[in-house]
Parts: C-alpha cells; structure tokens; sequence
C-alpha cells in the first residue's frame, strides 16, 4: 500500500516572512550590488548594512527552512525541527571563516555541518533522523569532479593562450567544461546527501552511475536547447526517476519511495505558478512555494517491501 506525504503550509501563512525577505533583504541587496557595480553610483551608505543584510538573511534562510521542515506530513503526523536559530549562525559564520583561510578546502565539512544541522534536528513520531554523509567523502567528490578538471583545463588554456588560440574558442571550451563537469557532480552530490538513517532504517539512493549520468545528461541537454521551457519537465522526470531509487533498507526488510507523476498536468501546473511569480514581480512567490510542494509531496509515496 502506498503511503503519502502532504505539505501542509499555506501561502498566506508564508507571506509575512516572505515579505520580509522581499522588503529587508533582497531589495537591499539589490541596491547594494547596483552601488558595487553600476558606473557613476553614489549609496555609499549601503555599503555599511551589507553584515546586517546578511544576519537578517540567514534569519530569514532559518525560517523558511522551519517552516518548509516542520509543515511536511507523513502520516496525518507532521515533521518537527528543533534547530535554534544561534546555533544555524554559528556553523555558518564559523565554517565560512574556516573556508576562506583554508582556501575553500573546508567547505566541504562546512557544507557536511549545514546538512548535518538541518537533519539531524528534524524528527517525525518523536524519532530523529541522522545524517550520515561524511565531509571527507565531499571533499573527494568535489577534488575529483570539480578542482582536477579545472587545474588540467587552466593548464592547457595556458598552453593555447601562449600559442595565440583565439578566446572565443577557450570560452566555448570553458562553458562546455563546465557543464559536463556538473552532471557527476550533481548525482555524486546528491547520492552523498541522500545518507540519513532514520530508526532502524537507511536511507539511501539506490542508483547505478551510467544509467544515472545519462538520465541527467538527457533532462539537461533537453533543457538547454528549449531554452529553459522544458525544465520543469526535466525536474519531474529527475525527480520521479530518482524518486523510485530511493530506498529505507533494513535487515528484515525495507521502504521504496516513489512518485506518481501527471506529465503534462504537472508540467503545464508548474509553468503556471513560474508565470505567476514572474508577472507579480516575486509577490506571488508563497503560494508558487507552497502550491508547487504540496503537490509534489502529495504525490510522493513511500510503500513496504519484503517486510517479514
């Protein structure tokens, strides 16, 4: 039997705080980068709110993040998160300083200890969840996938730049890199954030590497030459393909996860809330947030296998 979940918040109940983000934050910010940027601007007082803008956006970041968490149902029983807010802007504060004075060699614990935070306080039934994806394996990913590549690529760049190489052709070469450079990382990434044990339960993505790359690679590429039109259709068939190889594995037994996707409905759904938001200039934006998970979720299904 197929049990759903449900997203239970509504756009009205998300609008203040996303108003406050809207009004305190991103115009701002926006402000602050059209002064940083744009030639013959004087808002030199912007400059001076940038840590305050950025305190009220973690702020904000937290509450959205409860809010999202702590309206998920399973069950007819909603999720629960008891993160504090201090503690959140402690582990960003500290691990981006300890990002930067270790060149970027940290954020890959500093990314582990933001996921760690955000699962390792969520609950449901009053039994916690566990992240168990480790900074080193990260770490690894992002050395293999992202830094070697880029270190071999500046190489060679360097060696065709000394032999006159025209730029348009290295540009070319650097657009491509870098998009076939995230296909891996996205499914390594995500295989390594999918790591949570939940009772006696592990969760886990049960995928294959090539089938897997090849799916991602098609739903990009599908994307890229429609101009960004195909893209919500992209994210369900990701989301459904991923979905069903999604799995809670114990010794006598296991869950799988699954989603029952409308193809063109959800498709043509998704587009409406996107032009929605667009046309009311982000006004719009509780309810596409809300509308867009509540459907998702409430098509998401977790079903018992080999259950003895």
């Amino acid at each position: 039997m197929k049990n759903y979940f449900d997203f239970t918040l509504t756009g009205k109940k998300f609008l203040p705080v996303w108003l406050l983000y809207y009004f305190i934050y991103i115009i701002p910010m926006g402000f602050y980068y059209y002064e940083k940027y744009a030639p013959g601007t004087e808002l030199h007082y912007l400059k001076h709110i940038f840590l305050p803008l950025l305190l009220v956006g973690l702020l904000i970041y937290y509450l959205i993040a409860k809010l999202t968490i702590e309206h998920v149902q399973y069950g007819e029983t909603n999720f629960h998160f008891g993160g504090g807010f201090w503690l959140f802007t402690g582990k960003v504060l500290l691990g981006a300083f300890l990002t930067v004075i270790t060149f970027g060699v940290y954020g890959a614990w500093f990314a582990r200890d933001i996921s760690r935070f955000f699962i390792d306080n969520s609950s449901h039934n009053g039994h916690e969840f566990k992240f168990k994806g480790s900074g080193s394996t990260l770490f690894v990913i992002v050395l293999l996938v992202w830094i070697l590549p880029v270190i071999a690529f500046t190489l060679i760049a360097v060696l065709l730049y000394s032999q006159n190489v025209e730029s348009t052709a290295f540009q070319v070469s650097l657009f491509l890199l870098f998009f076939i450079m995230a296909i891996p990382y996205y499914f390594l990434y995500y295989k390594w954030l999918i790591n949570i044990k939940y009772k006696e339960y592990h969760i886990q993505w049960n995928t294959e590497w090539m089938p897997s790359i090849g799916k991602i690679a098609l739903e990009v590429f599908l994307s890229v030459i429609t101009l960004g039109i195909y893209f919500p259709m992209a994210f369900l068939r990701l989301y459904t393909y991923f979905s069903a190889r999604t799995i809670a594995q114990k010794e006598d037994g296991a869950y799988i996860f699954g989603y029952d996707i409308e193809p063109t409905a959800d498709f043509l759904f998704i587009w409406g809330q996107w032009l929605l938001t667009l046309i009311t200039l982000g006004i719009y934006y509780p309810w596409y947030y809300t509308k867009i998970r509540k459907r998702i979720l409430g098509k998401t299904y977790v079903t018992a296998v080999n259950e003895h």
